[in-house]
């Protein structure tokens, strides 16, 4: 994809080759021009629409002006199709000081921002993952509560039907004893009256004898 940023430079050898892959030689505005001076300083393109308000000077008198005034070279390689770019513009150095402070700044602040919203986001992730496992935690140890509950219940409810069971077993044993001793009472209650009647029946005998 074509780079559609512009670079900075103060670099003759980077201005010299940049412009003269695309044809541009040194030139000078010629109503800046004086006796003593050069004037103001221009890349003359080929085909450019001022033709003639412009004068070719050499490269080393053109980087004597462009040092003299304190210029840097804002230029771009490609336009956003793709082709060669000549676009260019010359502007003061503290200018383009100050430009690239201020996008360094906003890098800065951008790769700041972006880190920040990603650790925001991350503690907010964290924090609602933690809430989601805690609640899911807390059902489940709740339904564990439950289900221990109910297996206690359970329990208790088999201990109580088996308590139940064994009394309701001695009870049972203990009528059949009860009811063992009682024949046991009238059996030996029956055998007092049979020996009873048979002494009775001897001292009769003997009466009579």
């Amino acid at each position: 994809m074509a780079s559609q940023s512009s670079k900075t430079t103060t670099d003759h050898e980077t201005i010299r080759r940049w412009a003269e892959q695309r044809g541009a030689v040194p030139s000078t505005v010629k109503r800046t021009r004086g006796q003593k001076n050069v004037g103001v300083i221009r890349l003359d393109f080929p085909g450019f629409s001022g033709e003639g308000a412009l004068e070719p000077i050499t490269w080393d008198r053109f980087f004597e002006e462009f040092d003299k005034q304190k210029l840097a070279l804002v230029y771009q390689d490609k336009t956003a199709s793709g082709r060669t770019s000549s676009f260019n513009r010359f502007v003061k150095r503290e200018t383009a000081a100050t430009r690239g402070t201020r996008r360094k700044s906003t890098r800065a602040s951008s790769s700041t921002s972006g880190r920040t919203t990603a650790r925001t986001t991350g503690r907010a992730t964290g924090r609602a993952t933690g809430r989601a496992a805690g609640r899911a935690t807390a059902r489940k140890t709740t339904t564990t509560r439950g289900g221990a509950k109910a297996k206690t219940a359970t329990g208790a409810k088999r201990t109580a039907t088996r308590k139940a069971t064994s009394a309701t077993g001695a009870a049972k044993r203990g009528g059949a004893s009860t009811r063992s001793t009682t024949t046991t009472t009238r059996r030996g209650g029956a055998i007092k009256a049979k020996g009873t009647s048979k002494r009775g029946a001897t001292r009769g005998s003997r009466a009579r004898a």
